[in-house]
């Protein structure tokens, strides 16, 4: 231990003895048992704190000395409990094994193949939105427990609570769009085609099609200033550096897709691409070969779009 850590013991057990009475000293052995207060033989004392001294009988130079320790009351941001983490979280041994049962499971799903008339999203970029979103929903929305030291505190804590958990929020509409994801397809069929959201299917005839024009979905231009006005609010120049990288990224993203207008002036789109331009859809060909076969016509020029997610 370094003189600092060994500074950090001594304050600790200062204050678990101001606090609780218990001298936590380590004195080179180890003579100091913890058991439940319901456990035999402790659950025949009446008293919920104090100290006993228990004796074998016939052999009362064999003692025992037993304290009854009051409920852990919980100090939000700095608490001091002399308890083990086995007596404080008696449920976090199962922690692991409901992660990886819930990960199994999740690898487990069953996915039917698709056949060559539906167009859909790539499974690989369907799995990645699945982690992406849980990871931003379970980091926020877990964050303020362990920060102030207890699930209940960190209920009751609104000032701590409220910004993490307003974020944990983008993680839960970041789930919508990975089941949307996951949803979306354009099934070909003789004459048109369906398009399958989560908010049901919608039939397009090639007859109803007056054009098709090309789109392009890019961020809006509030958000990229944001993001390089954080690049210049960064405490060092690492962070400044990174913060630059992910602006520029922003600034260059841009989905492909292309704009579905049918005769009665109703439209919508059908991205194609992610953010960096790659192909997000397989079985395209089937879609653009169906649009061409039936003589859709097609518009040269390409009609912008700027929002933070793409409409449909």
């Amino acid at each position: 231990m370094t003189e600092y850590q060994r500074q950090e013991e001594r304050e600790s057990v200062q204050r678990v003895k101001e606090k609780y009475g218990i001298d936590t000293t380590f004195t080179g052995n180890f003579r100091r048992l913890y058991f439940q207060r319901d456990e035999p033989p402790f659950d025949s004392l009446r008293a919920d704190n104090g100290t006993y001294i228990m004796a074998l009988d016939g052999k009362p130079d064999r003692q025992l000395q037993v304290t009854l320790l009051a409920a852990h009351e919980l100090i939000p941001f700095f608490d001091v409990n002399p308890l083990p983490t086995s007596f404080t979280y008696p449920f976090r041994k199962w922690s692991l094994w409901a992660f990886g049962i819930g990960l199994g499971l999740f690898l487990l799903l069953p996915y039917p193949r698709r056949p060559a008339n539906v167009i859909a999203y790539q499974r690989w970029r369907i799995l990645l939105g699945d982690v992406a979103s849980t990871l931003l929903f379970g980091m926020f929305f877990v964050l303020p427990m362990p920060i102030i030291g207890g699930s209940v505190e960190a209920v009751t804590t609104l000032a701590l609570l409220i910004p993490f958990w307003f974020m944990a929020c983008l993680g839960l509409f970041a789930f919508y769009w990975a089941a949307h994801a996951a949803v979306y397809c354009l099934v070909m069929r003789d004459g048109g085609f369906d398009i399958r959201t989560l908010r049901g299917q919608e039939a397009f005839d090639y007859a109803d099609i007056e054009e098709i024009q090309g789109a392009l979905l890019r961020p809006p231009k509030w958000l990229i200033v944001l993001s390089f006005v954080a690049a210049l609010l960064g405490k060092s120049g690492a962070a400044r550096m990174g913060q630059t990288g992910r602006a520029l990224m922003l600034a260059g993203s841009a989905a492909n897709g292309m704009r579905v207008t049918r005769k009665n002036g109703q439209s919508r789109f059908v991205w194609v691409s992610d953010q960096m331009g790659g192909k997000a859809l397989e079985h395209l060909d089937a879609f653009v070969g169906g649009l061409e076969k039936a003589g859709v016509p097609i518009r040269e020029d390409v009609f912008p779009v700027r929002a933070l997610f793409p409409p449909c």
